[in-house]
């Protein structure tokens, strides 16, 4: 895939601990009632997978266990938002970048 999903004024860019080039945008999509995760390798998107709602709290639900396991304690939300200003239709595609804090 290398076209980029819709993006929502709400999107999250979570990048890669590795700094590869890697990493995933979530996003809401409101007027299908699912969430879509995406991921990023060299700014191409490589896979998409929309979840409905039950199944995008049960990966929340995932993501805090693991957090147990590893014995990290959660942080606060992020502030971190995704502001694109135009969506492009095919290509190579940038994920979005993060507004600075």
């Amino acid at each position: 895939m290398s076209s980029m999903p819709h993006i929502t004024p709400d999107a999250r860019w979570i990048a890669d601990v590795r700094d590869e080039g890697r990493g995933v945008l979530i996003s809401g999509r409101p007027e299908v009632g699912l969430v879509t995760m995406s991921v990023w390798r060299d700014n191409v998107c490589v896979a998409t997978v929309r979840l409905a709602p039950d199944q995008a709290a049960d990966a929340v639900g995932a993501l805090a266990d693991g957090l147990v396991s590893v014995g990290a304690a959660p942080a606060a939300p992020s502030s971190r938002r995704v502001s694109v200003p135009g969506r492009p239709s095919r290509g190579r595609a940038e994920p979005p970048r993060a507004a600075p804090a």
